[in-house]
């Protein structure tokens, strides 16, 4: 991976799985030192720094990469890697860089997010051998995180299958949300939560805040238009909309809380009452829709896991799972404050049927049934 894996949930899930069906992990990437990559050390996973530096000048960036490249390949040689091992591969815009290093081995590409299928002129200049769909076709499988974006990836690419689907829900293991276990300015955090929450109906927003596609401002503004006893809590980090947001709506009915390494941010989640999602297309690329549209985002597991039912704009990801299950409305486009309004009170005033509805979605996804039917898939086919 590229990023730290305490930004990445469904890694971990991955990891905690992977252990569970008896597999011998090693994780290379980009990590910080918090209980869970403690915890992973504890049970066995091997932890390997080696990451794509982060620069500004095209020569640095250049340099980086070719750097990055050298010790992947040099890492791989030096592990002897045999037909019994396989890279799983997290995509991303390195894949240019290190196909060939992972294509001489056994490998699986997961796709996080939708990502495109053409890179731009320089990486083309650099390495003018990628082939997208050759290094899709190579894997022993390709992985996406729901199932419109699979069909919609096996047509672009013109695979010969579906890719397997591994939802981006949480596995949280027992113990690891425990008080004893977390670091001490969270506890104080959610202390000091409680006691600015009591007797409120909380509306929760958590993750990345990005002015372009996560749209938030709308919903501070429905907030403001609510009787007292609604808030808004808004977690998580990202570009600088988080604090033109925060001094433009911060106040004791709207609270802009920083990112909170999980599992412990769900101690927030289970303190609210309804969730938001909120997913806008960002440009006329074929990524900048697709990923929005059909968004597969694992705060709608971790929202569903309490039984907190869910608001977000109107986009064909979510509403027909609100649709199937039950568990949230989305409000129809254009989002404005009064439409968001009218929703989350429809929602409170019929909360128990929603809940109800959050707690079947969640309990109809089973994550490690789904890895390790593609375990087996891979190891029958050889």
């Amino acid at each position: 991976m590229h990023s730290d894996i305490m930004n990445y949930p469904p890694m971990i899930s991955l990891i905690d799985i992977l252990k569970e069906l008896g597999e011998d992990i090693v994780y290379i990437g980009a990590y910080s030192d918090t209980p869970t990559t403690r915890r992973f050390k504890e049970i066995g996973v091997e932890f390997v720094n080696i990451v794509r530096r982060k620069s500004d000048s095209k020569l640095s960036i250049l340099k980086a990469m070719f750097d990055y490249r050298r010790k992947l390949a040099s890492f791989f040689n030096s592990r002897n890697l045999s037909k019994d091992d396989i890279l799983w591969y997290v995509f991303c815009d390195s894949a240019p860089a290190v196909y060939d290093i992972i294509a001489k081995h056994r490998y699986i590409v997961h796709y996080y997010e939708f990502d495109r299928l053409q890179f731009n002129w320089q990486f083309r200049i650099l390495y003018p051998s990628f082939n997208h769909e050759k290094f899709a076709k190579g894997a022993l499988t390709t992985i996406q995180c729901e199932y419109n974006r699979a069909q919609i990836f096996r047509g672009l690419l013109g695979l010969n299958y579906v890719p397997d689907i591994i939802p981006n829900k949480p596995y949280i293991k027992e113990g690891t949300m425990n008080v004893s276990t977390m670091p001490s300015d969270i506890n104080i955090l959610l202390d000091d939560l409680k006691d600015r929450t009591v007797g409120r109906e909380i509306v929760l927003y958590q993750g990345i805040f990005d002015s372009r596609e996560r749209k938030l401002e709308e919903f501070c503004e429905a907030i403001n238009m609510m009787p007292e006893d609604y808030m808004l809590i808004a977690m998580g980090k990202g570009d600088k909309s988080y604090e033109m947001l925060k001094n433009k709506y911060q106040s004791n009915r709207i609270l802009f809380i920083p990112f909170i390494i999980p599992p412990y941010h769900l101690h927030v989640t289970k303190m609210s009452s309804v969730g938001v999602l909120s997913y806008s297309p960002v440009n006329k690329t074929i990524n900048g829709v697709i990923n929005p549209l059909y968004c597969a985002p694992n705060k709608i597991f971790e929202y569903t896991r309490y039984g907190k039912p869910m608001i977000s704009n109107d986009i064909p990801g979510l509403k027909n799972i609100f649709d199937c299950y039950h568990c949230g409305e989305v409000v129809e486009y254009p989002l404005n404050p009064s439409k968001i309004v009218e929703i989350l009170l429809q929602i409170f005033n019929s909360y128990e049927k929603y809940s109800e509805g959050a707690f079947n979605y969640y309990n109809s996804v089973d994550i490690k049934k789904s890895i390790s039917n593609i375990i087996k898939k891979i190891e029958y086919n050889g």
